[in-house]
């Protein structure tokens, strides 16, 4: 296009390999709204002959455009000007193809003709879409772990606060105190501390699987001898509680998983279970091989779970943390990283409740091949 919208016109040759030669369509529109001329690429894109895109005309590939319109654009528009616009082309196969169309008036074979050159912009829209999923995910990602955050600093400061508390007292009042109160008062340091250290533990794990900071390294495992070892933690609470532990689990029952994330979902559902099962109250600890996985679960006879909070209950989004029967706390980290560690692994995790009569939470972890 030469000076003033001057289409060089001496070699039809050189027209005809100019605008074949772009990647964009090109349309010449007479002003009276019927299609002149196209090139190459309108036909290769759109997938109709020239003799069917000059019969049909873009009303044929544009149902927004009407003739009048064009006439009405063409009348109106400064030569000296290009008119930029986002439309609509509908393919022969019936794909929509998102373009931008630039129009301008032209000398085209001794008469003023539109030249319009549409660009595809199924890429860009694409991008732009991603982008846009991407940005919102991202502002939610933040705003959650924001609230999560928020949470965790509010659950650290009671365990602190009543260590303060009581160490202050202690100093300040320690010769005039009998032993059972200082007893008693040393006894809910500890508690608060073990309660502090287990939420910044999960805490520090948790952000860990966030980084990509937790390496996944399976082996062969028996599973039996490691429900053993993680039972031996919490003996002190279930000889407290007096609870009745049973487990079930097949002694020669082997899964292929990193034994450091199943020792930590173990801990946590069996600390779970001790934390809401009352007093002289069974949970039991089963495991079965069905089909290509092996499945495990721990059932509780304990308070159970409302149906609100099952919702959320391995979600980060509402952390749930709630008292246990003789007021025990949790960190409510524990569930949220059984959910990322089964799923690290390809596996699930779920739970049944019902109110009053207790839980049972279950996992999978998939056969590493069909012989176990």
């Amino acid at each position: 296009m030469g000076k003033n919208g001057e289409m060089l016109q001496g070699n039809e040759q050189t027209y005809r390999d100019l605008i074949d030669g772009m990647n964009d369509t090109v349309w010449i529109i007479g002003f009276d709204g019927n299609l002149i001329d196209v090139n190459r690429t309108a036909v290769e894109v759109l997938g109709y002959s020239k003799e069917e895109l000059l019969s049909t005309g873009l009303f044929g590939i544009d149902s927004s455009l009407k003739k009048e319109a064009i006439t009405s654009l063409a009348s109106k528009m400064p030569e000296d000007k290009i008119q930029v616009f986002e439309t609509t082309h509908k393919a022969k196969d019936g794909r929509i193809i998102p373009v931008e169309i630039s129009s301008s008036i032209i000398n085209y074979q001794g008469e003023k003709v539109i030249l319009s050159i549409a660009r595809d912009l199924t890429e860009r829209k694409r991008i732009q879409m991603q982008l846009m999923k991407q940005s919102k995910e991202l502002k939610e990602l933040n705003a959650t772990k924001d609230k999560f955050f928020s949470i965790i600093a509010h659950d650290l400061k009671g365990p602190f606060n009543a260590i303060m508390g009581l160490t202050d007292l202690l100093i300040q009042n320690y010769r005039n105190l009998d032993g059972e109160l200082v007893g008693r008062s040393l006894q809910s340091i500890a508690g608060a501390s073990n309660h502090a250290y287990a939420l910044l533990e999960n805490l520090l794990l948790w952000s860990h699987t966030q980084t990509g900071r937790v390496e996944y390294h399976p082996e062969m495992i028996l599973l039996n001898p490691m429900i053993q070892e993680t039972s031996g933690f919490f003996t002190i609470q279930v000889e407290k509680k007096q609870l009745h532990l049973v487990n079930s689990v097949p002694g020669d029952l082997m899964l292929f998983a990193d034994k450091n994330m199943i020792g930590t979902i173990l801990r946590n559902l069996l600390s779970n279970a001790i934390k809401f099962t009352p007093r002289q109250g069974e949970i039991s600890i089963a495991a079965i091989q069905t089909n290509n996985r092996i499945e495990v679960s721990i059932t509780d006879n304990g308070v159970g779970i409302t149906p609100k909070n099952l919702l959320d209950i391995f979600g980060i989004e509402n952390k749930i943390t709630t008292p246990g029967t003789e007021k025990e706390k949790g960190s409510g980290l524990g569930l949220i990283l059984c959910k990322e560690f089964v799923e690290q692994h390809g596996g699930k995790i779920w739970v049944e409740s019902t109110v009053g009569k207790g839980s049972t939470f279950s996992f999978f972890i998939p056969c590493l091949t069909e012989e176990f």
